[in-house]
């Protein structure tokens, strides 16, 4: 097995969570020590050990805060008609990722502290794009309010 993308993905949720772990250990745990690298592990096993880290660590990476905010950039494309028949043109969003989010990374290498910048970003494209279809004498913008202040929708 030469790619080892989804334990490394699950390493750096745990990290990011401020817990500290060590590779050798975690698999000595789980083969009790029978094998201490990922590369001695074939298919099922590495699998195995990567759906056993999510249930140990109760991660989740279909509901992660990452994916929600991933899925949101998506969702405002979508609404912009980025799309390829019924579903989200996923080449166009990750090319308008690469083109113009902050970092010219991919959606999927954006950290959970990068993220929210990226979404703000996504959301402004948006409410721009929605502002152009509207009529030009009353643009829709986002609802902006000061901190503590609260504003009443007459």
């Amino acid at each position: 097995m030469a790619h080892f993308k989804r334990y490394f993905s699950l390493e750096k949720i745990i990290r990011d969570r401020g817990l500290d772990l060590n590779r050798k250990d975690l698999l000595g745990q789980y083969t009790e020590g029978m094998i201490i690298s990922l590369r001695k592990l074939n298919t099922a096993q590495y699998n195995s050990f990567c759906d056993w880290l999510e249930k140990a660590y109760d991660i989740n990476t279909d509901s992660s805060p990452e994916n929600k905010m991933r899925r949101k950039i998506i969702m405002l494309f979508r609404k912009m008609n980025y799309t390829k028949g019924d579903k989200v043109d996923m080449d166009a969003v990750h090319g308008w990722v690469l083109k113009y989010g902050y970092k010219k990374k991919p959606l999927n290498d954006y950290t959970m502290k990068e993220l929210p910048k990226l979404v703000t970003q996504a959301e402004r494209v948006y409410f721009s794009f929605m502002n152009s279809l509207n009529d030009k004498d009353k643009p829709l913008k986002k609802p902006r309010s000061k901190p503590g202040e609260i504003k009443r929708l007459d």
